[in-house]
């Protein structure tokens, strides 16, 4: 990921996700991670980060800087926006939203909701997986097929990206882990959609249980990905 990435270009590739969406009331903060080193961070959250991990303090830094940034243009206050036993923001009340962030670059987007949309965010650079093994770990082999036009470890990336917003959405609805394999993606790389159905367990006939649908984009160097929407299955 180049650390001198157009900032603006990832801004609007986001805010237009969100748009098409149609996620209702939104913001979406940018920024690169060092270029928030002087914001302040709430003792909550300082109180559930590890000590003496620096890079890990810069990133988290970045991120709640960018969440605030995205409260402050919605006209909410700053707040202190610690983890869940999970490691994802605990936003106020009416609010909802997701943090992500690389080594180089955080954002952030937060919506305003009395119940409606959960919306996951992630962000990574659009390197290919490191190996096959790790492409098994994530993929499945039904997911593998569609990579028409892409290596598996290139497609095996974007379904990383994907399945982690997915998860993101996911979390704060059902409190539950979910193992890479217990999510099954289709992308529809024309119109650069998602959908991931929510497996009950990894096995290849397992029952659905919800559907996560979003959108992606390749910018700057990375891919960016949004999950917005969460509907349980049915038939």
């Amino acid at each position: 990921m180049n650390p001198r990435a157009d900032i603006r270009k990832i801004c609007a590739a986001l805010e237009t996700m969100a748009r098409l969406g149609g996620v209702g009331e939104f913001a979406v903060a940018v920024n690169g991670v060092n270029d928030a080193q002087g914001a302040e961070l709430f003792p909550s959250e300082m109180a559930a980060l590890p000590s003496g991990n620096a890079d890990r303090l810069a990133t988290f830094r970045a991120g709640r800087a960018c969440a605030r940034s995205a409260l402050a243009r919605l006209g909410l206050p700053p707040t202190a926006i610690p983890r869940d036993v999970s490691g994802a923001p605990c936003w106020p009340p009416g609010v909802r939203g997701s943090i992500s962030h690389t080594q180089d670059i955080a954002a952030a987007i937060v919506v305003q909701s009395s119940g409606g949309t959960w919306v996951g965010l992630d962000l990574e650079a659009d390197d290919p997986l490191d190996d096959l093994d790790v492409a098994a770990v994530i993929c499945r082999n039904d997911e593998l097929a569609n990579a028409s036009g892409l290596s598996q470890l290139e497609y095996g990336k974007l379904l990383f990206v994907v399945k982690e917003a997915a998860y993101k959405s996911f979390w704060p609805l059902k409190k539950r882990f979910l193992e890479f394999q217990s999510v099954r993606v289709s992308i529809d790389r024309t119109a650069a959609t998602f959908s991931a159905e929510i497996l009950e367990d990894a096995d290849p006939s397992a029952v659905r249980s919800h559907v996560v649908t979003g959108r992606y984009a390749q910018v700057e160097g990375l891919y960016v990905a949004l999950a917005y929407d969460i509907a349980p299955w049915t038939r």
